[in-house]
């Protein structure tokens, strides 16, 4: 079974919040939106990366992937 795109957003939501990364996390999607290798990505990608940049953490993006299909 697949997580919806609500899926992630929330799970990453939950996880920058409880840690207190609220200002990181917004900090790095700001950043990425100059990028260019970031400009043809969907919000999706934005968020997984930037969650995956500030915690250093590939658990979250294994998780997200396995539950993919």
């Amino acid at each position: 079974m697949s997580m919806s795109h609500e899926d992630v957003f929330y799970e990453i939501y939950q996880e920058v919040h409880s840690q207190g990364l609220e200002e990181r996390f917004y900090q790095q999607l700001n950043k990425m939106k100059s990028q260019d290798k970031h400009k043809y990505k969907c919000v999706k990608d934005h968020w997984e990366y930037a969650y995956r940049r500030i915690t250093g953490d590939q658990e979250i993006h294994d998780k997200l992937l396995n539950n993919q299909g």
